[in-house]
């Protein structure tokens, strides 16, 4: 597989060359940022373990396969704090009995 003009490992996983293909995946402006959220919390969270020339395409691996290719949508209003804490505890607490 070639490298896209992006120097991105796969070209179907680069933002800039999907949009130029197939147009932007959603024009609600909400939605749009809301995934922008996503990517750069997961960035963020990576970065501190993660070498810096593969973070950009791991990132946007985890979320093609991950979320948008299991059909998860993001929430258009974050959760309050409580409510936020309390999943990520319930999730981690799952992950730890399997």
């Amino acid at each position: 597989m070639t490298t896209c003009q992006h120097g991105c490992a796969d070209p179907r996983m680069c933002d800039d060359c999907r949009r130029t293909k197939l147009g932007p995946a959603s024009d609600d402006p909400d939605i749009r940022a809301a995934w922008t959220a996503v990517r750069r919390g997961l960035e963020e969270m990576l970065r501190p373990y993660v070498q810096a020339h593969v973070l950009d395409d791991l990132v946007r691996r985890a979320v093609a396969e991950l979320l948008a290719g299991a059909g998860w949508k993001p929430p258009l209003r974050p959760p309050p704090d409580w409510l936020r804490t309390a999943r990520v505890a319930h999730a981690l607490a799952a992950e730890d009995l399997a």
